[in-house]
């Protein structure tokens, strides 16, 4: 296993410490993040990771250090499978609707 700190910072970040994510690798394979704070996806992008192997964010609560990047524009074209507690889940399918109807 690997993990690596993305971001270990608080919400006001700096360009070398950015909000919490961390990215997990497994042994057999697996990717997947933990929490995606602001500022943490150009962290991500630098590393150049394979995306179609990142597939889950496990998002741990409703805080923008721990979420801000989740709703970003960078996470609208990849895609994750999000586990996480049922409000975090209602607030996704509120900003969905908002996007495919345009609003944000």
């Amino acid at each position: 296993m690997r993990i690596t700190a993305l971001g270990t910072g608080m919400p006001n970040q700096t360009k070398k410490a950015v909000s919490i994510s961390y990215l997990v690798e497994l042994g057999n394979g697996d990717k997947f993040l933990f929490d995606l704070g602001s500022g943490a996806m150009g962290n991500l992008f630098s590393l150049r990771p394979d995306f179609s192997k990142l597939d889950k964010v496990f998002a741990s609560h409703l805080h923008v250090d721990h979420v801000g990047d989740f709703m970003g524009h960078h996470t609208r074209q990849l895609a994750f499978r999000v586990l996480c507690t049922t409000p975090f889940l209602r607030t996704v399918r509120v900003h969905s609707r908002a996007w495919q109807q345009g609003l944000c």
